[in-house]
């Protein structure tokens, strides 16, 4: 039986009575978590041509695309333009292994699938959990060198979890499902080069899309190879060098899951994960000795191979490429304490003091934390800051507060959501949407919610 056929199986005997209580309750709150974050994104410059383009040839669906105001299309389309919009601010999660997002893939397919399937929001979280989890699994078998050979793992292997997702949704046989998991080694595609641009969240937006296309292709009929995952010239081999097909196997053997060990990470700042500890580090700096950012000469930020890599941008001009640039992010947690959404919103970075400070912000190696290799797990740093009166304040930070070592407060979540969902109505909507997405009914159709999102974005004109 080769790899696509286990994974198939796997998907066809996976039931919600199987999961340990953490892993549901963790699924739950990133899928609330991510779901509010789609909202932010829905009418973002890169959201909004997409919107204008693709829905011009499209006629209307039964699957609602977030906006102001929302509309109805395909599946498909549904799929990606809400799975850009979950991408787009980079505030969606982030898992350690997968080193990307898989959230903003797998939920947004999720919805279009369950739509269509009338299914209950219970389904849709299980449906979800899986598909995650399937993505961090392939992960976990083909880490590092996936990555470092410039993939977008978000979606080269979030596809496959957003197939699966799907075909658990629409009820697909073991044997369709072999095909949909076959179909997206073919569909797969990204690379970190668009990092910094538009094109960023259409790689996450176009794997929604295609992992829903696998599952009803393969639904009709459409038949691949079994063996294109891991037979010869196959999609893990091809894309990666090495496999660890033991790694995956006793993944799904043992049921294990990023939601229990190690832990997803929750994002609350609308940027690249690998500037974060280094945020929580300032902010902390400041909150602790009582200086000011006229008072900093400069800041040295110690970092991994693996945050110089991503962060490429010392002088970012646009905020895409401030969300990959140590320096604007720090600039930021130095002058106003936050890296805040308003920061990130837009096009054009205007800050004049956001803009002068940031040539005082610098990387440097510092081997010994991760050992000589690419990243220690983490995307930890250290921060040394000299003042003008001679002080020199040294920090570190190896987690960073929201990691699973550190995860945020129910409040911190809450208000996260909330904060995400009020920029486009009215808080009482906000609130309401909140409990109806985070502990809806058990019977609650995931396609009720997605109106009841639409109504709220329609009758509140902010």
């Amino acid at each position: 039986m080769t790899l696509q056929q286990r994974i198939a199986r796997f998907i066809e005997g996976y039931h919600k009575e199987g999961l340990r209580q953490k892993v549901w309750d963790e699924g739950r709150k990133f899928f609330t978590d991510a779901f509010g974050v789609m909202v932010a994104g829905c009418e973002e410059p890169a959201v909004k041509i997409a919107k204008d383009f693709y829905l011009s040839y499209e006629l209307p669906g039964e699957s609602v695309v977030l906006g102001k105001p929302c509309q109805k299309a395909g599946p498909l389309t549904a799929a990606r333009l809400n799975g850009m919009a979950c991408h787009v601010h980079d505030f969606d999660d982030n898992s350690l292994m997968l080193l990307g997002h898989p959230s903003c893939v797998v939920l947004p397919a999720v919805l279009a699938a369950g739509e269509i399937a009338e299914s209950s929001s219970e389904e849709a979280v299980l449906a979800y959990i899986m598909g995650v989890d399937i993505t961090v699994m392939l992960a976990k078998g083909l880490f590092p060198e996936h990555y470092t050979r410039g993939w977008h793992s978000t979606a080269t292997l979030g596809i496959f979890g957003a197939a699966a997702a799907a075909s658990k949704l629409l009820a697909l046989t073991e044997e369709e499902c072999c095909s949909a998991l076959g179909l997206a080694a073919s569909g797969a595609a990204g690379v970190r080069g668009n990092n910094g641009s538009m094109g960023k969240c259409w790689q996450a937006g176009n794997a929604a899309q295609e992992g829903v296309a696998c599952a009803l292709l393969a639904k009709r009929g459409f038949v691949t190879n079994p063996t294109a995952m891991d037979g010869t010239a196959n999609y893990l081999f091809a894309s990666s060098g090495e496999v660890d097909f033991e790694a995956i196997d006793q993944y799904m053997k043992n049921m294990e899951s990023e939601f229990d060990r190690p832990g997803m990470a929750m994002k609350l700042y609308p940027c690249c994960k690998a500037t974060h500890t280094s945020i929580d580090m300032i902010k902390e700096l400041k909150g602790k000795y009582g200086f000011a950012a006229d008072d900093i000469e400069r800041i040295i930020v110690g970092a991994q191979p693996v945050n110089i890599d991503l962060l490429k941008y010392v002088s970012p001009q646009t905020k895409f490429e401030g969300k990959f640039s140590m320096n604007y992010t720090v600039a930021l947690g130095a002058i106003y304490g936050n890296a805040a959404l308003k920061d990130f919103m837009g096009d054009k970075i205007e800050d004049e003091a956001v803009i002068a400070f940031m040539p005082k912000v610098s990387m440097e190696l510092e081997e010994d934390i991760a050992h000589g290799q690419y990243s220690n797990g983490g995307f930890g740093t250290r921060m040394h800051v000299y003042l003008k009166d001679g002080r020199v304040f040294h920090a570190e930070r190896m987690q960073a507060h929201g990691d699973p070592e550190e995860p945020v407060s129910f409040e911190e979540f809450r208000d996260k959501f909330l904060d995400c969902t009020e920029i486009y109505m009215s808080k009482k909507d906000a609130q309401k949407i909140f409990s109806l997405v985070y502990e809806p009914s058990k019977d609650e159709d995931i396609g009720h919610i997605m109106w009841e999102v639409a109504a709220a974005m329609t009758t509140n004109e902010k």
